[in-house]
């Protein structure tokens, strides 16, 4: 593999997010700024923000498809009044939960967000300055050595397996970490375009790294666990066990792998399938996940309890009911909870439905006859098919559920308030409803779950959270005097 092949240089900026003359276009100057304003809401800590700054491939001539648009919010941490190296880590910790829980796009460009201490430098060839409005240094021309990448590749695929192998999480760290410092020794000598770094981003893109890190995962998370996973034998249902049993068999391995292939859906629409009156009633979440296969669409059941319960918590801690608790609470439950599976697609039905009705893990139609199901015998594929193992392992579609559950519940709360009064608020709250309700001629005992009370609570929540003059939210500049700041002028994010 020559690097030319691998490093994509441009004589222009990316044209999704820079104009001919190298300006933010303004729906992407919008949304970064609600993003940001969500980010900075998201930390549990103020933020001393200083500047929102763009570095990386995205804000020079070396992007390619793979490249993430890499948003770096300045913070003054002296004014924190905390321990700068404490604050490094926490922040370190927030933004990788945040980068993980939330998939966000610009058009088809990930973005990932970052905290940087206000006294460090950036090493990017280009940096623009997104409260300002304008480069802080404008992008070089970009002169590249040629290294071909070949046997080092192949040496560390080697090197990878080995590790692997032995199970032993001190050599897989050991591994991992000398693949960091192998960049971090090239970033300080020879800058972005070392050999080093070069290498470093190839083991990233070849998957290596991820192989590495996930091995680790899975062998803390067995040492910790009082049970050993046997592999032919699920013994409980859990998120990990799922995937863990899928990664210790060698054919489960590879639909793990594959599942990559596969895409989830990923706007709050197509989650419109959600059972209000059973989850409201019985604490049981079963949601349909639409995912784009290889060669077909297919719907993937996910099932799960306890939702409700650690809702309840969260309400009570923080005495707010707001989207990022909604997700909170779900990501709690979708990892401590049993989790129920079923997927439309053949490879299920021929070698995963007898099993998972066997181990009492099926969310769809139960099938107890293991004389047509003969392609896993003996239960030794893994937990389910490449599209399940796909949702499991991705959990950012939650995010467009808890938007689906939070805007039913505000929806329900305005225009159904008998029935938000009597199920719903209770089921939230761990308490009755003690105002006076307007009833309807349309109040049941069952919650209404169809698509189309969905589409219009979805519809509600769209437009109840625009952008209204005087509405509070979002980021607003405290100068009046001009769009284009000055090195002394403050930015309100209250």
């Amino acid at each position: 593999m020559s690097l030319l092949e691998a490093v994509e240089l441009h004589s222009e900026l990316n044209p999704l997010i820079w104009d001919k003359n190298n300006n933010l276009y303004k729906d992407v100057e919008n949304k970064l700024f609600e993003i940001v304003q969500y980010f900075i809401d998201y930390c549990d800590i103020t933020l001393e923000v200083a500047d929102v700054q763009l570095v990386g491939s995205n804000a020079s001539f070396n992007y390619t498809d793979k490249s993430d648009l890499d948003v770096h919010l300045m913070v003054n941490f002296d004014l924190m009044s905390k321990s700068t190296d404490l604050l490094q880590m926490y922040f370190n910790k927030e933004k990788t939960a945040f980068n993980k829980l939330y998939d966000i796009f610009i058009h088809g460009i990930k973005v990932e967000m970052y905290i940087q201490d206000i006294k460090s430098s950036t090493m990017s060839n280009g940096i623009y300055s997104l409260y300002r409005k304008k480069w802080i240094k404008f992008p070089k021309a970009i002169k590249v050595q040629d290294y071909d990448f070949n046997e080092l590749i192949s040496k560390w695929n080697d090197r990878k397996n080995y590790a692997l192998e032995s199970n032993d999480s001190k050599q897989i760290k050991d591994l991992i970490n000398t693949a960091y410092m192998v960049r971090t020794n090239s970033l300080q000598v020879d800058g972005e375009f070392g050999k080093g770094n070069l290498l470093f981003k190839e083991l990233r893109n070849n998957g290596i790294l991820d192989e590495l890190k996930n091995a680790l995962i899975d062998i803390d998370s067995n040492r910790l666990s009082l049970e050993n996973l046997n592999e032919n034998m699920l013994n409980e249902a859990s998120r990990n066990s799922l995937l863990t049993k899928s990664k210790t068999s060698n054919k489960g391995r590879q639909r793990y792998k594959r599942r990559v292939k596969s895409k989830v859906a990923n706007q709050v629409k197509q989650f419109n399938s959600i059972n209000m009156d059973k989850l409201f009633k019985e604490d049981i979440l079963t949601v349909n996940v639409s995912v784009k296969g290889e060669t077909d669409d297919y719907i993937v059941k996910i099932s799960f309890g306890g939702f409700l319960e650690i809702l309840r918590k969260e309400v009570s801690r923080t005495g707010v009911f707001d989207l990022r608790t909604v997700t909170r609470a779900l990501l709690e439950g979708f990892n401590k909870d049993n989790v129920y599976i079923h997927c439309s697609c053949p490879d299920f039905k021929y070698r995963f439905a007898y099993w998972a009705t066997r181990n009492d893990i099926n969310s769809g139609e139960p099938q107890n006859d293991n004389g047509k199901w003969i392609r896993n015998p003996d239960d030794s594929l893994g937990s389910g098919c490449k599209h399940i193992l796909l949702v499991l392992s991705n959990n950012s579609w939650l995010v467009k559920v808890a938007s689906v559950i939070k805007n039913y519940v505000k929806y329900m709360e305005k225009y159904y308030q008998q029935q938000y009064a009597d199920i719903i608020y209770p089921s939230i709250y761990g308490k009755e409803y003690e105002e006076p309700v307007q009833t309807s001629v349309f109040d049941s005992d069952e919650l209404d779950s169809s698509e189309d009370t969905l589409d219009k609570s979805n519809e509600f929540g769209r437009t109840s959270t625009q952008f209204k003059k005087g509405n509070k939210q979002g980021i607003r500049f405290a100068s009046n005097r001009s769009n284009e700041l000055d090195d002394q002028e403050e930015i309100d994010l209250s």
